[in-house]
């Protein structure tokens, strides 16, 4: 059992319907400002109680804001590695290790029309109460895979005939210089330690995002890995974009 806070958060955690929601707690002396999610409870006939505000801290635990309403849920659904295959973008997380981060990256890899991400099932972050409400209930509509061996994946996706592109600060190519493929896999490396060597050897092609190190005397050389993840996934998603507008 899990437990999921914040207003957006366990609104698509029920409206999704990708998990079974137990219950729902709300906030005493809140009832106005929840109406909409007591009226959405009472129509899915999801059980709900108003309960003190200790009691939902509790529940969410100290890393994560409540904002009034924890659900009670089943664990997140991992999906099978071979329910990705209809996705021609899909997003690989090399052992990312911040909830935020990883909830972040799921963000805004469902804006930018990633509807795949494979993450490993050791030393990394998983898909719990911090990435859920960092993603900001983005995960309820992604298919998230975890496996045991990324760059055994990245070989069979090869073979499938995607483009893996690996982010890397020290590639010679740009990101913004390659014309991505219809059939794109995009990986980011880790906080800090960036892709693994066996990661980084299986990937098609490493692209770098151009910065401009001197106004910090290249003491700040790098992005922070969501920031990072985003950039590349909007560069996908502008030329997608770009290339469906021309052969309109």
């Amino acid at each position: 059992m899990e437990y999921i806070s914040g207003k957006h958060p366990v609104y698509h955690l029920i409206t999704a319907e990708r998990r079974r929601v137990h219950r729902l707690y709300f906030q005493k002396g809140l009832e106005k400002q929840e109406q909409g999610l007591v009226t959405i409870a009472s129509r899915k006939k999801i059980p709900f109680q108003f309960v003190d505000a200790g009691q939902l801290d509790k529940k969410a635990g100290a890393q994560v804001s409540h904002q009034g309403v924890v659900a009670e849920t089943d664990p997140y659904p991992y999906q099978e590695i071979e329910n990705l295959w209809d996705e021609n973008h899909l997003l690989v997380l090399d052992e990312i290790q911040d909830p935020q981060n990883l909830g972040a990256l799921c963000r805004s890899a469902a804006l930018f029309d990633f509807g795949g991400i494979i993450i490993p099932e050791t030393h990394a972050a998983s898909i719990g109460p911090g990435a859920c409400h960092a993603s900001v209930g983005a995960v309820e509509y992604l298919k998230i895979a975890r496996v045991s061996s990324v760059a055994s994946v990245l070989e069979i996706l090869k073979k499938k005939n995607y483009w893996v592109y690996g982010a890397d600060g020290n590639a010679t190519k740009s990101v913004e210089e390659e014309n991505f493929p219809e059939k794109v896999v995009l990986v980011i490396g880790a906080e800090e330690k960036g892709l693994r060597r066996l990661v980084r050897e299986r990937c098609d092609i490493l692209l770098k995002i151009p910065m401009n190190r001197e106004k910090t005397g290249g003491e700040i050389d790098s992005l922070n890995a969501s920031v990072a993840g985003g950039v590349f996934l909007y560069e996908i998603f502008r030329q997608k974009i770009k290339k469906r507008r021309e052969n309109c």
